[in-house]
């Protein structure tokens, strides 16, 4: 007995977890599978790339079996079941952000969150960018948020609506995000299009 706790002492201090898992289907066979927890490492390269909770991206990990990629798409699906419930709430704070080409057309966004907290993350900043430069290819005289809320656009690699990516964002935030505004604007033929923004977060 000594000999075994002695054996078993350094599989507990590297976290390596039993579990048991029954085959009921008639066979009476029993299946073992050993898995290791997610190493810190991982778990705050997940965070940096989601920018959600650590508890949260340690549970996307076990329940991918580690996997990066598996675990993002673990999160966005939790974030659309809890976007869900906050539809009733207020948001009033948020982020603007314009972007331009050129001189020629601008696109001006406003995007809501209930708290100010939540304005000044970068991940949700970097997104109502993202959001911006795709109202850039909306055109000018009929730009609305549900011709923007369809429009595709690329976070960290990942290709999806605005809608989904704000849905998304939601439940790794735990915010309701909504987009308020929309302009586009384009230079007259001897013009040009300039802009300044002032705190972007009020």
């Amino acid at each position: 007995r000594q000999l075994l706790a002695v054996f078993f002492q350094p599989i507990t201090m590297f976290s390596i977890v039993l579990r048991r898992l029954v085959n009921t289907g008639g066979s009476g066979a029993t299946n073992v599978r050993m898995y290791c927890a997610p190493p810190i490492e991982k778990i705050k390269e997940l965070r940096n790339m989601t920018g959600a909770g650590i508890g949260d991206c340690k549970k996307a990990l076990e329940a991918e079996n580690g996997s990066i990629e598996k675990a993002k798409e673990w999160l966005r699906k939790k974030g659309i079941l809890k976007s869900a419930s906050r539809q009733d709430r207020v948001a009033t704070a948020g982020y603007i952000s314009v972007s331009a080409m050129g001189t020629t057309r601008a696109a001006i966004v406003e995007v809501n969150s209930e708290t100010d907290f939540v304005a000044r993350n970068k991940r949700f900043q970097q997104l109502v960018t993202a959001i911006s430069r795709a109202a850039l290819t909306l055109p000018a005289a009929s730009a609305s948020i549900n011709l923007l809320s369809q429009a595709p656009i690329n976070v960290d690699g990942t290709v999806l609506s605005v809608t989904e990516h704000l849905v998304s964002a939601a439940g790794v935030l735990g915010e309701k995000l909504d987009v308020r505004r929309v302009r586009v604007l384009e230079a007259p033929a001897k013009g040009g299009v300039f802009y300044y923004v002032y705190n972007g977060t009020e």
